[in-house]
């Protein structure tokens, strides 16, 4: 944000499990702004946005997203995505058109045992489409 990054935080749109919504994310971001002029700042400049992802579920449907947070991600340089639903259950293997950076904690033991990890292990991919690197 300190060097003009534009930041979109998608967060569910309905509440499933310990899931923060967007309602409840907009809610901290009003208590977090006082605390720092770099957030306060670029959420008041716009560069800095909460929105919707249309979904109510642990993990991530992209063919069920809402048009906004598709139209929100066009221009983007890097998709995050975190959290195990999100990131291991349905989009481990998902191939964007931008670099990507999946984060996740292991918390089950069938993971542990898939990945040959301990629980709480952390999970950190990162990928650059090959996109980047071609002249096609």
């Amino acid at each position: 944000l300190r060097m003009g990054s534009e930041v979109v935080l998608a967060a569910n749109s309905r509440p499933a499990l310990n899931d923060i919504t967007s309602h409840e994310l907009r809610l901290l971001l009003t208590q977090v702004l006082p605390l720092s002029p770099v957030i306060s700042q670029a959420h008041h400049s716009d560069t800095l946005r909460v929105v919707e992802n249309g979904l109510g579920s642990p993990c991530l449907d992209l063919s069920r997203v809402s048009q906004h947070i598709a139209d929100e991600c066009l221009d983007c340089d890097l998709v995050v995505i975190e959290g195990m639903g999100r990131t291991i259950h349905t989009n481990f293997h998902s191939k964007f058109k931008k670099e990507s950076l999946k984060l996740a904690v292991i918390k089950n033991k069938w993971l542990c045992d898939k990945f040959n990890c301990p629980m709480f292990a952390a999970v950190c991919k990162y990928e650059v489409p090959d996109s980047l690197y071609n002249d096609d």
